[in-house]
């Protein structure tokens, strides 16, 4: 559990701390005051897309009653982008199984509709 806790605030540090360092340090080699936060933006991202990249490559530990649950449904080791599909369909299909699912849905979009309407009212 302290590994998570490190590393998540190792995370935090890198993505405000670093940004701003990152772009103080490309002000001072005189990089054009527009351009450098873009460039900060970008290295988050790319930051960003290295942590999934790794999370859709690894693979989930494998216990006795894991693999028994594997084999039972015919999952291999394979594919990530198959994988990445079967568990986000998985999860959506589970959502909607679920009593009012839809009426939960056209809550929160009517809600969110209504923020938006009164964020574009007041400017």
């Amino acid at each position: 559990m302290a590994y998570f806790v490190a590393a998540y605030r190792i995370g935090m540090l890198v993505s405000t701390a670093g940004a701003v360092a990152l772009v103080a340090y490309l002000e001072y080699l005189g990089v054009d005051r527009s351009l450098v936060w873009g460039y900060g933006y970008a290295v988050m991202a790319a930051l960003v897309v290295v942590g999934m990249v790794a999370a859709l490559i690894a693979k989930e530990p494998r216990g006795p009653e894991r693999e028994a649950e594997a084999e039972a449904l015919g999952e291999r080791e394979g594919n990530p982008l198959l994988r990445f599909y079967r568990a986000a369909y998985a999860a959506f299909a589970d959502f909607l199984s679920k009593r009012d699912a839809l009426l939960i849905l056209l809550f929160v979009v009517l809600y969110k509709l209504t923020d938006t309407f009164a964020g574009v009212m007041t400017g």
